[in-house]
């Protein structure tokens, strides 16, 4: 049994021995994943229901049946649920019919999570969507849905929803659809994950959405309309996009004129232009940014130096060697000149210094040797 401060996490046998003492001495955890069922679910979730306050989150890894489901549907405090689907779903009872019944006595739920969902075969779940009339956080992982499905369910669901992650693996020749219909009807949405990795979007015209803050794009190429509004309050992007020009990622930055948070994978297509570094630069809000990926060093530590209002600088790869050092090098003359500043610096693993840092500059890790 895995359990952190505000989850308990259901494996096996074994960890049914352990859940009464556990949930006894943790009742404030509200968040509860099984990832397997028989023959314990049932004691388990009774146990569970006994010792703790409430179980408002859920989280149910592939392999759970109609009757473990159905005994979900009686938690009546459930705000959010978490459904992995897998093949076997329909031998567990889970048809299209039943999963939409049940989801519809889930009143109070706010968040719905779908892993692996096969919307053919689900068409009236989906649909059912629509009626579950406290949901704002929806997240649709690794699903296949389409045209119509995808816009039926927007028109309807959009104008409530707050939070949405729409990720999808397949290559399809243009996801612009998709995007276009999220920004044309999810007019309250404050977060957008949107991952179409293997395809592209083109021509796509951004609607201001005035409550959007946080957007994540990774597709394989990005080109937006000039006719394109400006996200004006947008504090946070994260972008992986593997074939940009220099143009196109300056557009997109112009276009979000509040940025605190910038977090970029820098597509070995776009090569060192002054242009790019003056849109960033330009960012006078920007307190933050991570570089997920790059090629070009020189380029980084162009952009790194040129923006003036930024302190904290994450690096989420390893580095080679040299690429460390200059790094070091780089923000040690940075911190230097800047002395009445402080600067984080955030490495993906620990290195040996064998020189004192400035006292202005502060170095962390995210994974220790």
């Amino acid at each position: 049994m895995r359990r952190r401060k505000k989850q308990i996490t259901i494996e096996n046998l074994e960890d049914l021995k352990n859940l009464e003492i556990i949930s006894l001495q943790c009742p404030q955890v509200k968040v509860i994943e099984f990832t397997a069922y028989e023959p314990f679910f049932s004691e388990a979730l009774s146990i569970l229901k006994r010792n703790l306050k409430c179980i408002e989150h859920m989280k149910l890894d592939e392999g759970f049946s109609y009757e473990n489901l159905f005994q979900i549907t009686q938690l009546f405090d459930l705000k959010s649920l978490r459904l992995e689907m897998s093949i076997l779903s329909e031998m567990n009872g889970i048809t299209d019919n039943c999963l939409s019944t049940l989801l519809s006595r889930l009143s109070k739920l706010e968040a719905l999570h779908l892993v692996y969902f096969d919307t053919f075969q689900f068409r009236n779940t989906i649909n059912s969507l629509s009626s579950m009339h406290y949901l704002k956080d929806l997240t649709l992982d690794c699903i296949e849905i389409s045209k119509n499905e995808f816009s039926f369910l927007l028109k309807e669901k959009g104008k409530s929803l707050e939070r949405l992650c729409v990720v999808n693996e397949m290559a399809l020749d243009d996801a612009s659809f998709y995007l276009q219909a999220i920004f044309d009807n999810c007019t309250k949405l404050e977060f957008l994950h949107f991952s179409f990795v293997y395809s592209q979007v083109t021509n796509f015209i951004i609607v201001n959405i005035p409550t959007l803050i946080e957007l994540s794009l990774f597709l394989t190429h990005c080109k937006l309309s000039r006719e394109s509004d400006g996200l004006q309050n947008l504090q946070k992007l994260r972008l992986s996009i593997e074939e940009q020009t220099n143009a196109e990622f300056f557009h997109l930055l112009s276009l979000c004129p509040a940025l605190k948070s910038l977090s970029i994978k820098i597509a070995s297509s776009l090569r060192p232009s002054e242009k790019t570094i003056e849109a960033i630069a330009s960012l006078i809000n920007l307190k933050m940014i991570e570089f997920e990926a790059f090629e070009h060093l020189d380029y980084v530590i162009q952009i790194i130096t040129s923006i003036q209002n930024c302190r904290h600088f994450v690096f989420r790869k390893p580095l080679p060697e040299a690429f460390f050092l200059r790094i070091i090098e780089a923000f040690e003359e940075i911190a230097n000149k800047r002395s009445n500043e402080s600067f984080i610096l955030k490495l993906y693993s620990r290195r040996d210094l064998l020189r004192p840092l400035p006292p202005n500059l502060k170095i962390k890790y995210l994974v220790d040797k």
